[in-house]
């Protein structure tokens, strides 16, 4: 990440750098490359001198240009850039006062003669990004009664193929990529969410390609993730490998047979061949029934801004509004006070149209 802000082009410009005055300043002590200034110039042998003055470094200042910030995500250079123009701009803003600054001792910047660990890893990765990174959020599900209703149903281990579900079982995500349409290239998107019973240390998804940076930014619960596919084989055969992986010999799995592809669905069956592929959708349907009480709150918000929506419309259309008109009004409503317009819902605007009491 490299960026032009005041506070990092006024850093670049001060011969003495970046000093160790502030804790922020520490955590870059023996991690922070130069590069002295070329110009503007768009010499591509640049790139190679770049590369050499950053060395094993994650940090870099560009001398009476910018600064530069390297992570094996972008979260992490994003994270890595915030630290490092924060100690700029305590360094400028101490450096403002004219007074004497204090300078920390080295022996609490090293260690054995080696940059202290504190704030990074061996790597140069900042320990604490790994340990955000590490923290799996809670199961957004109720898993013991979705272990009790795969029992009751006889069910070994569930692969869920459909958007809501995978959605609902992931705690919210849905690739905004695919959101209007899963068609690509020779395929189709597929996400897949593999469940083992009273496995949930075991469950696992696999997503496109494009999934990737909202895993980043976003982390799945799930102790196995992969958001490498392209299309529906690709998808489906990374998790075969993973159930297979994982040492589950299922007798009967369970699968959203309305949400499988074919060709999807065959290579699974190809796989298991002793298993029996059973219909999973009335055990997802089940489990999504009982509601917890975020969920009831958060369907309360939804159905009184749909109402609100709806009644809007209602009253600025009268008599010779056509459908057209009346379901972008809606739409506008409903995303105006932050909801994903559904369609579906104009035909009931239209039901209740017809008969307006807000006109009587």
């Amino acid at each position: 990440m490299h960026v032009h802000t005041r506070t990092g082009m006024a850093i670049a410009g001060l011969k003495s750098g970046l000093r160790m005055i502030s804790q922020e300043a520490v955590r870059f002590f023996g991690r922070l490359g130069c590069h002295p200034y070329e110009g503007i110039t768009e010499d591509f042998d640049e790139r190679d001198r770049l590369i050499a003055h950053l060395g094993n470094n994650r940090a870099m200042i560009m001398h009476n240009h910018g600064v530069l910030t390297v992570g094996k995500t972008a979260r992490e250079a994003f994270i890595l850039m915030k630290h490092l123009l924060e100690a700029a701009e305590i360094q400028l803003a101490m450096e403002a006062t004219g007074g004497e600054l204090i300078d920390i001792p080295a022996g609490y910047l090293q260690k054995d003669g080696a940059p202290i660990q504190s704030t990074f890893g061996p790597e140069g990765a900042s320990i604490m990004l790994d340990v955000v990174k590490h923290v799996a959020p809670a199961i957004p599900f109720d898993a013991d009664r979705l272990d009790r209703l795969m029992d009751e149903a006889g069910i070994d281990i569930l692969v869920a193929t459909s958007k809501h579900n995978v959605q609902y079982l992931l705690g919210g995500h849905r690739a905004f990529f695919f959101e209007s349409m899963d068609a690509m290239g020779l395929s189709r998107y597929l996400p897949v969410f593999v469940y083992p019973k009273a496995g949930r240390e075991k469950a696992a998804y696999f997503g496109h390609r494009m999934e990737g940076f909202q895993k980043e930014i976003h982390p799945f619960w799930v102790s196995e993730s992969q958001t490498n596919s392209s299309g529906t084989l690709d998808a489906m055969q990374k998790a075969i490998d993973y159930i297979r992986k994982s040492g589950v010999k299922p007798r009967r799995i369970g699968a959203e047979l309305g949400f499988l592809p074919v060709d999807a669905g065959a290579a699974l069956r190809s796989a298991f061949s002793g298993s029996e592929l059973v219909d999973a959708l009335f055990v997802l349907e089940r489990l999504r029934s009982v509601k917890s009480p975020e969920e009831l709150r958060q369907l309360r918000i939804a159905s009184e801004s749909v109402i609100e929506s709806m009644l809007a419309v209602i009253a600025h259309h009268g008599p010779g509004a056509t459908k057209r008109e009346l379901t972008e009004a809606l739409r506008r409503e409903e995303t105006d006070r932050g909801l994903v317009f559904d369609p579906h819902q104009a035909d009931m605007l239209l039901s209740l149209h017809c008969w307006n009491p807000l006109r009587s």
